[in-house]
Parts: C-alpha cells; structure tokens; sequence
C-alpha cells in the first residue's frame, strides 16, 4: 500500500489559488443560479408561445373563447400573463442564491382588478363551474355575440370551467432535464477551469 500525501499549507501558489476561489465562488454560484432561472422563464414562455409547455401540448380554446379573443392560441389573450412570468432574486439570511421563477402576486391584469398570479392559478389547475355576475356589458356582448338577450331577471350565469392547462409543472420538468450540466457549465464560464481544477 501506498500513502500518498501533499502538504499544500508551504505552496503559495495553490493557497492563492484557493484563495481566489474562495472569494470568487459566492458570487459565481450566484450569476449561474440566476442564469439558469432566466432560462427556466425563456423555456416557460417559448412552450407558451407554441402552445406546448415542455412539450406537452395545451388544450386548445372553446370556439367561444376563440371568437372572443380573436385567436385560437390557449393562454394568450393580449400577453398579459406571459409578461408577467420573471425572475425575482429572495433575500437570504444565510447568503445563498435564491430566485422565484413563476407569476408574482403583485402583477394585476390592466384593469388592476386581479393579480396574475390568481390566473396563472387558474390557468395551471383549471377551475371548477361557477356562477358569475351578469353585467350590463356582458349583456350588450352576449348580444353582440348570439344575437339573442339574456333574461333580464336573470342575475347569474354559470361558467362552465376552465380545463387545466399546465405551463409551470410541464416547464419545469423540461428545465430540470439539464439544469445540473448547464450550472457546472456556467461555473466553469465564470471561474475558468483551471479555478475549479487547481491541482
């Protein structure tokens, strides 16, 4: 058996290294976590637009909801929610790299009536029949849209529901798939290989 050892505490050359290292690594773990967060919202955002989160393709819209929005594109109506999907950087206590990646509550819809995140929500699990208020706007729209008039004692309207149409989960687990490679790719961009690789 062979004892191998080397005692770097007299090489100034490794301990500067180390040195350099040390001082760099927070800084560089924390530009690599945030790159790939930034990933995680172009990968969101790409399957919205192509309608196939991870690839997994969304259900498409009603004919009505197709004739209401013009479009035929599931989850996009005038890119509110797209827009809202971010990075936030979270303060740590203990100094680590962490990001939210998803819809903050803070985002509202342009009437500023709910948040974005209520309809990602909705969007992500899908929503339950409910019965919804009938307005006179809504009433001059059913007109415009069927010809026909909603009862005027009638109050409410039951809303059939919304399917659920994942974008998170299904980007999400697209992401994941490299995440790990493209970190240990991102140090080595950042640091420099021969860093990492001292001795």
């Amino acid at each position: 058996m062979i004892d191998l050892h080397y005692d770097f505490r007299n090489d100034k050359g490794t301990l500067r290294r180390i040195a350099t290292l040390q001082r760099r690594l927070p800084g560089a773990v924390r530009w690599a976590v945030k790159r790939q967060a930034h990933r995680l919202v172009a990968v969101t955002k790409t399957g919205i637009r192509k309608g196939a989160p991870g690839g997994v393709p969304l259900i498409p819209n009603r004919p009505s909801t197709i004739r209401l929005k013009k479009s035929s594109k599931p989850l996009i109506n005038h890119g509110d929610l797209l827009r809202s999907i971010n990075v936030t950087e979270l303060l740590s206590m203990s100094g680590d790299a962490q990001f939210f990646v998803g819809v903050n509550r803070s985002a509202r819809t342009p009437d500023g009536k709910t948040s974005q995140a209520t309809i990602a929500e909705w969007m992500e699990y899908g929503t339950r029949p409910h019965l919804i208020p009938i307005t006179l706007r809504m009433r001059g729209f059913f007109r415009h849209l069927t010809g026909a008039e909603l009862p005027q004692g009638q109050q409410y309207l039951l809303h059939p529901g919304t399917p659920p149409r994942p974008f998170l989960v299904p980007s999400i687990e697209q992401w994941s798939r490299d995440v790990n490679r493209l970190l240990q790719e991102d140090l080595v961009r950042r640091l420099g290989r021969e860093e990492l690789v001292p001795l």
